[in-house]
């Protein structure tokens, strides 16, 4: 008889599997999902409206910080079109902009709305005097511990982890190299593990 994935993971870590099953509703995933992806497409939507268009009066050239041409004024470069009339956008840049939102967002998203899931967990089990029934169970600490830093923020890594895509196409956009954007993600879980285990 095969052990399917939850009872495995139930003997590697009971206490993530506490963890996860006490969050994992279909509501909670509903809702995580909804706001990974409405604020994707909200950010997406906001630098859209940051890009150039062309303007009505064809006395004085557009200028934008995304325009291709030559400085123009306040170090904007003027906006250069190609023949059919359409602005030539430094797409590079823009996608160097999404990709830096994106990076920013999910690492204060993770080191800061994760920590205070584990301090706001931590409180709850103290107050519910659960605390010492987890060190009485037959687990290690270090069990324990990584149960919940793996389960309480769970919903979390899920939000950001539907961010991953898009901001891996930012980042190939904006001409970062892929080696790099992985040893960012591996900061990034370096310092989640720093701040959730202090």
């Amino acid at each position: 008889m095969r052990l399917s994935w939850i009872d495995k993971l139930g003997d590697w870590n009971p206490q993530l599997l506490r963890e996860i099953k006490g969050r994992f509703k279909p509501r909670n995933l509903i809702i995580s999902t909804i706001i990974s992806l409405l604020g994707q497409f909200f950010l997406l939507r906001t630098f859209q409206a940051k890009l150039p268009f062309v303007s009505q009066d064809l006395s004085t050239p557009t200028s934008h910080s995304l325009c291709t041409g030559e400085q123009w004024e306040y170090s904007l470069p003027t906006c250069l079109t190609d023949a059919a009339g359409n602005l030539l956008i430094n797409w590079q840049m823009w996608w160097w902009n999404v990709f830096f939102s994106l990076s920013m967002f999910g690492v204060f998203a993770l080191i800061l709305a994760g920590t205070y899931t584990l301090i706001s967990d931590l409180a709850n089990e103290e107050r519910r005097d659960t605390l010492n029934f987890i060190r009485l169970s037959p687990q290690s600490a270090k069990s324990i511990l990584i149960g919940k830093l793996l389960g309480v923020p769970s919903l979390l890594y899920i939000v950001v982890g539907l961010a991953v895509p898009l901001h891996l196409i930012a980042g190939i956009g904006a001409h970062v190299p892929v080696s790099l954007i992985f040893s960012f993600y591996g900061l990034v879980v370096a310092s989640c593990i720093f701040f959730f285990s202090a």
